[in-house]
């Protein structure tokens, strides 16, 4: 049974309880009043209740991808829009859930992303192939990256549109998820995706005047793939310039053939 030992209104409850994160717990021992009441007081006012979860990872930078206006912002949103994954947990409360996996050598790129954005959780190592992987459960974390077009179904991505000096740290993000570059007989510059590949080629054809190529469809995924030295030189100088983060093995190759 739940007793109201002294009258407390729900506009009191709320600022107590939004002055910082803590549980309903701590509120309930405040104004000596049971969880029910406590609930319904911010539910009344419309004010979110912190999970579990969220308070175990308090450090974590919820708002890291609200505003893309630094270079590895820009270049983990790009490469989470290629390989990240986002999942909505009906079994608890519809939580959600962001996580990555890259392979074992890429493994430095997970850890810069888990300083940048102050993961609580740990890198798991999978024990089959070593892929690194980093997971974060948090709503707030997870509808700002929804809000740069990257939803659950990787078929319905849209592209964000960045300022014009965010886009290129971007797609070199994109690139280290869904692109490659090799030498055989000629050069092979590929680029591949979903439905928001069309917006990504005509953006790469117009910004930097690459040659229009055929583009191929199989498996569900679109493809291209630019053979020109210009080509390759323009794409390079395009997404390396002044670049401080990218998949090593990636650019090596561009630095090979003396791309960049």
């Amino acid at each position: 049974m739940c007793l109201n030992i002294k009258k407390v209104s729900d506009e009191e409850i709320a600022k107590f309880y939004t002055n910082k994160p803590i549980s309903i717990q701590e509120v309930c021992k405040k104004f000596n009043l049971c969880n029910v009441t406590i609930s319904r007081a911010l539910k009344r006012q419309n004010v979110h209740i912190w999970t579990r979860q969220e308070l175990n990872q308090l450090d974590l930078k919820v708002d890291y991808f609200k505003n893309i206006d630094d270079e590895f912002k820009a270049y983990f949103l790009g490469l989470i829009f290629a390989d990240g994954c986002i999942f909505t947990n009906k079994y608890k409360n519809n939580s959600l859930l962001f996580s990555i996996q890259l392979q074992k050598s890429d493994g430095y790129i997970i850890e810069k992303l888990k300083q940048k954005i102050c993961a609580p959780r740990q890198i798991v190592v999978d024990k089959r192939d070593g892929g690194n992987s980093l997971t974060v459960i948090n709503n707030v974390f997870v509808k700002n990256l929804i809000n740069h077009g990257i939803v659950e179904h990787k078929q319905n991505r849209k592209i964000p549109f960045l300022k014009d000096k965010m886009m290129r740290h971007f797609i070199r993000g994109l690139f280290d998820g869904d692109g490659s570059f090799f030498r055989t007989n000629h050069w092979n510059l590929f680029l591949c995706g979903h439905e928001y590949f069309h917006d990504i080629y005509d953006f790469l054809v117009q910004r930097l005047d690459l040659n229009t190529v055929k583009i191929t469809f199989e498996d569900n995924i679109y493809q291209c793939r630019w053979g020109d030295t210009k080509n390759v030189q323009d794409f390079a100088n395009y997404i390396y310039t002044d670049a401080h983060i990218y998949l090593t093995r990636k650019y090596d190759k561009f630095k090979e053939f003396g791309f960049v």
